[in-house]
This record gives structure tokens, sequence and C-alpha cells, in this order.
């Protein structure tokens, strides 16, 4: 192999690592920060492109494994990008050399832009755009760092690199360093994400319902292939959103805005509301693009404050027929007033199966509301909760040509 094929190898990995090192940075930061990480921006920004049928097939063929994949499809883009990126580094045109670079810069500033236009309405732009502008920092002095390597430093008098052979030991060790960092930030990512979310939840001790449910009935649960049992685990019950990193929403900074038409806005803690009358109620719940016999539904045992108590002490004015609820990444749904008010115990749930509610499934409080599809009633990691009419407002489904309203109907398996 020609010294210039080596290089162009070596370009290639360098790349690669570079890019590595940028991602595995950013993801710390998004970490620390709180914002999005730029690979789960974009793919956010691309299941918000995709049409509503394209999401029902991905629901229905590939349920979970649908984040997990976007996400690889994104990885391996930039890995494609960020190779040649590194090929072209090896040039010994220094034009060439500069636009590897340039690419790489390129690549930051996509994910920059994606950040500062999540639909996240509730983190601010500066939490918004840091993970971004690290990944974006860190590789363009990566790929910079790769580039040098991989030509000779100017000798006296001369005007360029050498054009034959390059440092093998600086360009490993700059490239091996550049690899640590980057697995270091994952891996320092990892515990601090799991550490905190999980110690702030364990904290939450499940409140008594002062309204409990009344015991299973005997001969409820059955051992029957193909049925499944009364209350679904929570590791087994369904998971259907839109995003591609669970939310880990710290309890003690959490609060719910209600808002709207009411006479008397109101902010409550998570203190506050498991302070406040709560039920216990077996609920099944289940997404609109499941079909008859399909893995998304699920009953559980939910404790919550009932919504209505809460829209009573509100005031909800003559006129109003809907509530708009956002979660903490900006996703809304709208959701009948009806439903919330006619005696069928909605709540904010705040546990589930008699733990507190999971991460993946809207810790610390999310919307449960018997006898409608998840994508009109259940939002997860609410954080607003506004009063208003159905005519003032479209919700994120319905923006896509989904139904306004989506009763359960006998007769229906699909939506209207």
């Amino acid at each position: 192999m020609s010294e210039q094929a080596i290089r162009r190898v070596a370009g290639a990995v360098g790349g690669l690592i570079a890019a590595g090192a940028a991602l595995g940075l950013g993801y710390l930061a998004a970490d620390l920060s709180g914002g999005p990480w730029p690979v789960d921006a974009v793919g956010v920004q691309v299941i918000d492109w995709s049409p509503g049928p394209v999401k029902d097939w991905a629901v229905r063929e590939l349920g979970t494994a649908d984040r997990p994949l976007l996400r690889v499809g994104i990885c391996v883009t930039l890995a494609l990008v960020a190779a040649l990126a590194g090929v072209l580094g090896s040039s010994t045109r220094p034009r060439v050399r500069r636009s590897a670079v340039v690419l790489a810069g390129v690549l930051g500033v996509i994910g920059l832009v994606f950040a500062i236009t999540s639909r996240s309405a509730n983190a601010n732009v500066v939490i918004r755009i840091m993970p971004a502008l690290v990944t974006l920092v860190v590789a363009v002095v990566a790929m910079q760092l790769v580039v040098r390597t991989l030509h000779r430093p100017r000798r006296a008098g001369q005007e360029q690199e050498e054009p034959a052979g390059f440092d093998r030991r600086r360009f490993l060790l700059t490239v091996s360093a550049l690899a640590v960092a980057g697995a270091g930030g994952v891996g320092v990512s990892s515990l601090v994400s799991t550490g905190t979310g999980e110690a702030a939840r364990a904290k939450f001790r499940v409140p008594r319902p002062t309204d409990p449910a009344p015991a299973i009935p005997a001969g409820a649960q059955v051992s029957v292939p193909g049925v499944s049992s009364f209350v679904t685990p929570n590791p087994k019950f369904y998971r259907v959103d839109t995003l591609l990193e669970v939310p880990r929403i710290d309890p003690g900074n959490w609060e719910l805005r209600i808002h709207g038409m009411v006479d008397k806005e109101l902010r409550l803690s998570l203190s506050d509301l498991v302070n406040r009358r709560l039920i216990e109620r077996d609920i099944t719940l289940t997404c609109v693009s499941n079909e008859v016999g399909g893995p998304y539904v699920g009953n559980a045992r939910w404790i919550g404050v009932p919504i209505a108590d809460v829209l009573k002490e509100a005031g909800a004015r003559t006129g109003a027929d809907a509530v708009r609820s956002t979660s903490v990444d900006g996703l809304t749904i709208g959701t009948p007033l009806s439903a919330l008010t006619d005696g069928r115990d909605a709540m904010f749930a705040v546990a589930m199966n008699g733990e507190p509610l999971p991460f993946a499934h809207g810790f610390p409080v999310r919307m449960v509301v018997p006898g409608l599809y998840g994508y009109v009633s259940a939002t997860k990691w609410i954080v607003d909760f506004e009063v208003t009419r159905f005519q003032d407002f479209s919700a994120y489904w319905t923006d896509r040509g989904w139904a306004v309203e989506a009763p359960i109907k006998k007769s229906e398996a699909k939506r209207s």
C-alpha cells in the first residue's frame, strides 16, 4: 500500500474518532445541562417531519426499536461523512485539507440549528444549544488536530508540509486521546444520568390514596396462554412517544401550570399535588395504532389527583371545551374538557402499580384518562395544562391529520 493510501485510511479513521469525541462530549454536555443531544435533536425533528402513515408503520412494525434504529441511522450517516472529511484531510493540497475542517463545522452547525429550533418549550435557548455548541467546538478542534497529524510540520524554508509520509506516533497519540475523551464523556454521562435520576425517583415516596381501589377479585389473574395478566407489570407496559431519550426530571424542580380560560391560575409543585385528595384506580390505556390482540395496550393501578378537582379549584370558564396539555419536550395534546370532568376518574397520576412512575411512563407526573386513546389524553412528563377551546389551537397529532377527539368505541379497533 502506498504512503498516500495509508494516509487516507488513517484520515478516515481519524475522522471517525474525531466525530466520536465530539458526540461523546456532547452527550455529557446534554446530561449536565439538560439540553438535547444533537443526534436526538435531529432524530426528533425527523420524527416530527414523518407523515402519519410512516409513524403508524413504525409503531406497528418496529415498536420501541424505532428509536435506537433511528439513532443508529443518524450516527452511521455522521460516521460516513466524518470518514470522508478525514480522507479529505489527508490530501496534500492545503485547500482540500481545509475542507475537512469546514465539513466538520457544517455538521456541527446543523446540530446547532436543530437544537435551536427544537419544539422543547420549557428549556431556555442557552440550555437547548449547550450540547450542540460543545459538539460543534469539539468537532472542529478534533478534526483540525487529526488533519495536522497527517502531515509533517514545515521545516525552515519550506512553503508547505512534507508531501510524503506522516508522523504515525503523533497521529496515534492524538486519536487515542480523542477516543478516550469521547468514551469518557459517554461513560461519565451514564453515571451522572443514572445516578442522579434514580436517586431523585428513589426519594419519592408513593402517597397513600384517600380513595383506594378495591382488591383485585379472585380469578381476575388467569394463567392461560395468550391471555395477558390483569395488571400489566411496569417493565412490560407499552411505550409510545416521540422521544429518543427519556426525560429524567428532577421532581424538586417540577411544576405544573394550570391556566387559560380559568378564574384562577394555579402553579402546583409535586408536594402540592400529592398533598391533595388522591384516588387509586385500575385503568386500561391503549394506543390508537394497536391492532386487535396487539401489544400496545396495558392495564395498571394508578394513584393520582382527580383532574376534576383541580379544574374546580381553578374555575374553568363557560365556553371552554378542551384542554391543551404540554409535556416537558414541548409535545402538545388536546383533550375534551368533558372527559376530564364527567366522573370517569381522569387524573394527574404520580404512581403506577404501587411504584413511582417509571421514567419511561412520565415521572414525576402524567395524565391518565379512561376511555380515550393515548394521543388525545395520556400526556407524560406534563408541565403545562391550558383550559381552552378546540377552535383556538391544534395539537401535535391533529396537526398531522389525526382525529381531534378519539373516544374508544366498542366497534372500533382503529382511530376514526
